[in-house]
């Protein structure tokens, strides 16, 4: 049964949902729900500007078998940057120093991508609970967050987006420093992967001089 995305209303004779202009998935019972809803709705919508108008095209109501064909409005005419990939930097447990010591590889994948920043619990879960066509397709997991315990409910949800949604989950940034290796075991196990986390640790190495058949020219003593 069709709802208002916001309030649930349910879609009647007399009361049409309004649909999203953009993505068309999104429906609302008024233009009032829809500004309420955009903060959330905007993580998953195509739309990359300021908010979208509603469509005049009518849900239904679901004794009937119409369809909407109203024309889109001018206002929400396909926008060339829509075409860009976009990117989601999960980074609930953030380090004050994460922009800055990243700095480089931010700056380039926002040359080439629409990249928004989630660090809000709430925003995460609604962002992978409310996933779609429109969601974006790569979200980058910038540290050990999703391995916490207090994050369970987010690590399923996440699952959930790879594995029914098609989306793509990359672990990245700080995540190899700040996970716990129990923590990692538990999160590759909730996706089905075999995988095991390594050592990781600083070793000092020597080139061995008693090696045979093998130039050293140029090589330092030692290196860590």
């Amino acid at each position: 049964m069709d709802q208002c995305a916001r309030c649930h209303k349910t879609a009647g004779t007399n009361t049409p949902l309004l649909r999203c202009a953009n993505c068309q998935d999104a429906k609302y019972c008024s233009r009032a729900c829809q500004r309420s809803d955009w903060k959330e709705h905007k993580l998953v919508c195509g739309h990359a500007g300021p908010e979208t108008n509603l469509s005049d095209a009518h849900t239904p109501a679901p004794s009937t078998d119409a369809t909407a064909t109203a024309p889109t409005p001018e206002s929400a005419a396909p926008n060339p940057a829509n075409t860009r990939p976009k990117i989601v930097l999960l980074s609930l447990a953030k380090q004050p120093w994460f922009d800055e010591s990243y700095s480089p590889l931010l700056t380039l994948l926002k040359s080439k991508a629409d990249v928004t920043e989630v660090t809000d619990r709430d925003e995460a879960y609604d962002l992978l609970t409310l996933a779609n066509p429109t969601t974006p397709g790569i979200i980058l997991a910038t540290n050990q967050a999703l391995t916490e315990p207090k994050y369970t409910t987010l690590q399923r949800k996440a699952v959930d987006y790879v594995r029914h949604h098609g989306g793509t989950l990359i672990l990245m940034a700080l995540f190899s420093s700040y996970a716990r290796p129990p923590n990692i075991k538990t999160l590759f196990q909730a996706f089905g992967l075999p995988w095991v986390s390594g050592d990781y640790h600083r070793t000092e190495f020597h080139v061995n001089t008693a090696a045979t058949h093998v130039r050293t020219e140029g090589l330092v003593p030692s290196y860590s």
